[in-house]
Order: structure tokens, then C-alpha cells, then sequence
């Protein structure tokens, strides 16, 4: 089950890759919402708790949750997909790179009128989620680990 340190892992590794580049493409599955405008920007990777965020140079948020079956892929650009295509959820391409979102239950885009006025629970659960490192695990003072 995906938990908390596992997302911040999944952010640290997109995050350099897709920061700071144009997007190419983005797919979210079964949205009937329209995605970012033309030459906008990557401007955040973020984990939040469970959630993660990649946030837009126009304001739109894609948010997921992974809950216990979802999980974030890093390809190059024409690289085989190493999990079926049956389960993408999202794809977010730059033109080197796709990270692809697999078998997650919650993808959802979020535009900024949206998040102004607040009617939108989950991603609100996630932005409230403070922004941390997962912990290290460290042998006790007098204990052999």
C-alpha cells in the first residue's frame, strides 16, 4: 500500500524531470474536464500526506490519490510502458519524459476558479497536508540495529 514516505519518493523522483518544462501532453482517464492551456509550464511536484499534486503554470492542479492500488511511472518519451496501458489513470509528458499514473482511484483536475471557491473536498484534503520528508527509522541510543 502506497503510504506517505512512499509518495514523497514518487515527487522527488518526477519533480526533477518535470519542473521547469513545457508540457506536451497530459491525459487524465475518463475527465470531461479540459486540461492546461497550450505552452504552459510544470511548476510543482508536490506529496502532500497520500496525495500528490503537479501543478500547472496556469493555475490547473492534477491531484491523486493513490489509496492502496495506484502507483507513479517514470518513462522516456517512446520508452515501453512496464504496466498495461488498461490501467493508466494520467499522463503528464514533457518531451523527453511521461510520468504515468497506474490503477489510481482518485485523478482529478482542479482549475483555479475551482479552488477559489473551495468546492473542491479532496484537493482541499491535500493542500492541507503539511509538506515533509518521510522519517528516517534510527536505532535507539544502547541498541544494536
Amino acid at each position: 500500500m502506497p503510504e506517505g514516505d512512499s509518495l514523497w519518493n514518487h515527487a522527488a523522483e518526477l519533480r526533477p524531470v518535470l519542473v521547469g518544462r513545457e508540457l506536451e501532453k497530459l491525459h487524465v482517464h475518463r475527465s470531461r474536464k479540459r486540461g492546461p492551456g497550450q505552452g504552459v509550464s510544470i511548476i510543482g511536484v508536490d506529496s502532500r500526506g497520500k496525495h500528490l499534486l503537479i501543478t500547472f503554470s496556469d493555475g490547473v492542479i492534477l491531484h491523486t490519490h493513490l489509496q492502496m492500488t495506484g502507483d507513479w511511472r517514470l518513462y522516456r518519451r517512446g520508452e515501453r510502458w512496464r504496466k498495461s496501458p488498461g490501467a493508466m489513470r494520467a499522463v503528464v509528458a514533457t518531451a523527453e519524459h511521461e510520468a504515468v499514473c497506474f490503477a489510481a482511484p482518485t485523478v482529478e483536475l482542479f482549475h483555479p476558479a475551482e479552488t477559489a471557491e473551495g468546492n473542491c473536498r479532496s484537493l482541499r484534503e491535500g493542500l492541507d497536508r503539511p509538506r515533509v520528508a518521510p522519517a528516517v527509522s534510527r536505532p535507539r541510543p544502547g541498541r544494536e540495529g
